[in-house]
């Protein structure tokens, strides 16, 4: 009876050990299936916000795309301190679309402090009222931002018809200092 006894004391324990060993691999692998199923969670995120990321640039891509011709023509209306012979090209051809005898006299790049910089352009121009008129306008309707400063008007008569004289400055104010 006593060796029933150890027998199965014996038994109950090695089935109590292979429980408890049994539970002990279980926890061990149930912690590592949540462990990977954590960091493939972690890399799925990162994987959409790469998608994500990847989607919103195809889609600025597409907008630059789309705004090209837009953003060209905005750009078109301003004239970088490296090459004002654009805006400078476009007073004289306005001198010559008007009709008058236009001159361009100086041209200065104007820095204040605490301001945008300006190109300065002075000109001199003679024609008829008419001519000295439409010159006005075709300069106040360029692209750009002008602003007249220091103008003068004067009448003059020669033998022929009245000729007319303008002298001043024009402010280039949509100038972009580059540098």
């Amino acid at each position: 009876m006593h060796r029933h006894k150890t027998r199965h004391i014996i038994l109950f324990s090695l089935t109590l050990l292979l429980a408890l060993g049994s539970i002990g691999v279980y926890s061990y692998f149930f912690s590592q299936v949540r462990s990977k199923n954590e960091s493939a969670s972690l890399m799925n995120q990162d994987v959409e916000i790469a998608l994500s990321r990847q989607d919103q640039i195809q889609e600025l891509k597409k907008t630059l795309a789309r705004t090209e011709i837009e953003r060209q023509s905005i750009d078109s209306h301003f004239v970088e301190n490296d090459n004002p012979t654009i805006f400078l090209e476009s007073l004289e051809y306005l001198g010559k679309q008007s009709g008058t005898m236009f001159t361009l006299s100086s041209v200065l790049e104007v820095k204040e402090k605490d301001k945008p910089s300006r190109l300065e352009a002075g000109f001199k121009a003679s024609g008829s009222f008419a001519q000295i008129y439409k010159l006005i306008l075709l300069i106040e309707n360029m692209p750009y931002e002008v602003e007249f400063k220091n103008v003068s008007l004067n009448a003059g008569i020669s033998q022929t018809e009245s000729l007319w004289e303008i002298n001043g400055i024009i402010n280039l104010i949509s100038f972009i200092n580059t540098n």
